[in-house]
């Protein structure tokens, strides 16, 4: 039975995406490690300096720090279970 030319074809690309995500696989763990570099090189240079609270009833940066992180612990509380 002969196949038709568009059953070639597809197999034919197929076969090329196939082969092709080894490469783009290399590509990512290239392209992650550089943004993770940055991130770790912006962490230092930064350092907290964009920081600024919205709750105008805390009167320090701790107090809304601390406050921010009981939040999100409830929240990730709430959700896991």
């Amino acid at each position: 039975m002969m196949k038709s030319c568009a059953v070639v074809c597809l197999k034919a690309v197929f076969d090329c995406v196939v082969n092709s995500l080894k490469n783009v696989l290399n590509i990512m763990i290239v392209y992650i490690l550089f943004h993770f570099i940055f991130a770790v090189i912006a962490v230092q240079l930064f350092k907290g300096r964009f920081f600024y609270c919205t709750d105008d009833s805390k009167n320090t940066e701790e107090a809304c720090r601390l406050t921010a992180l009981l939040l999100l612990l409830l929240y990730y509380y709430c959700i896991c279970r």
